[in-house]
């Protein structure tokens, strides 16, 4: 079994149809959820129409020398994503990968667990083995290229006839039910990790802004004021007691004089991005991480 031959065309579309089927059971099932379901001939097109995509990128990057590296990179972070979409309901937008890349060990280990290591050795270990052990079968650069342009313009042909057939439900899904493309698996936090990295490039291109220039704080006063400032984005406000909540989660600093804010909000739900949004001038609306590390903040001009 693991000593087959197979062409790196056949290796791609076996490990797209794998990803297809085992990373998007979330996608399906919020799809399900909708009014698309009552048309099944297209829910059985779209599955068809997501492997057509994946297959598609996946064998415009791979040669003979990528594409065992390539899949078994993406095999492992399908697994993963598939670990924290099916349990938590997690997005891997870029405000997650961002976040991600800001983590520290210490905050890694608590997520691990015996399902976490399920899913990983199921779908992440087992097919990267079995991808690692097939023996590729190499043809001529000029049978290659033959072989790849049927296979694209087959490809293309079904993408653009599933199109047009179900055009309607394709669109009813791009407005309707936009944000379900964020679970699409592997397809969309591959698109992710890509956005991340073009604006990290982007940041290092932009010039950094200083505002407030003219910001004076008194330091000849006699009443010196020490203020110490806990941020933390994760609290659910509709969680604590100070806030009309029936149970008591807010004991201790309910005998203190504390005033609870309750209309507040944080710029998300991710320490990356929420706590530089809640010091940066830009406001929820127009905050991004680019604008973000490229402009001083209330923090850089308090203790400038």
């Amino acid at each position: 079994m693991f000593s087959r031959k197979l062409s790196i065309i056949s290796l791609v579309l076996i490990v797209a149809i794998f990803l297809t089927i085992t990373g998007n059971v979330v996608f399906f099932s919020k799809i399900l959820d909708t009014s698309l379901s009552e048309n099944l001939s297209y829910i059985a097109s779209l599955f068809i129409w997501l492997f057509v995509v994946l297959a598609t990128i996946l064998l415009l990057i791979s040669n003979r020398y990528s594409a065992k590296p390539i899949l078994i990179i993406i095999l492992f972070s399908s697994a993963m994503v598939s670990y924290f979409t099916n349990n938590y309901g997690t997005i891997f937008d870029e405000n997650m990968i961002a976040n991600m890349m800001a983590t520290n060990w210490a905050e890694s280990i608590d997520l691990l667990s015996f399902k976490l290591l399920l899913y990983v050795v199921v779908l992440g270990v087992i097919p990267s083995y079995w991808v690692y052990k097939v023996e590729i079968v190499h043809h001529r650069l000029a049978q290659e290229f033959w072989r790849r342009f049927k296979v694209f313009s087959s490809l293309i042909v079904i993408f653009v006839v599933i199109t047009l057939v179900f055009f309607k439900s394709f669109t009813l899904l791009s407005k309707k039910y936009a944000y379900l493309r964020l679970y699409i698996n592997p397809t969309y936090h591959l698109y992710a990790i890509g956005q991340t990295i073009n604006a990290q490039f982007k940041t290092q291109r932009m010039s950094f802004k200083i505002i407030g220039e003219d910001a004076r704080i008194d330091r000849d006063s006699q009443h010196k004021k020490l203020v110490v400032m806990i941020v933390g984005e994760a609290a659910r406000a509709d969680r604590f007691s100070l806030n009309g909540y029936q149970r008591l989660t807010n004991s201790l600093l309910a005998k203190e004089s504390v005033l609870s804010f309750s209309q507040m909000s944080s710029c998300g739900t991710d320490t990356a991005y929420s706590l530089p949004c809640m010091f940066s001038s830009l406001g929820r609306s127009d905050y991004s991480h680019t604008q973000g590390k490229n402009m001083s903040n209330v923090l850089d001009e308090t203790f400038a």
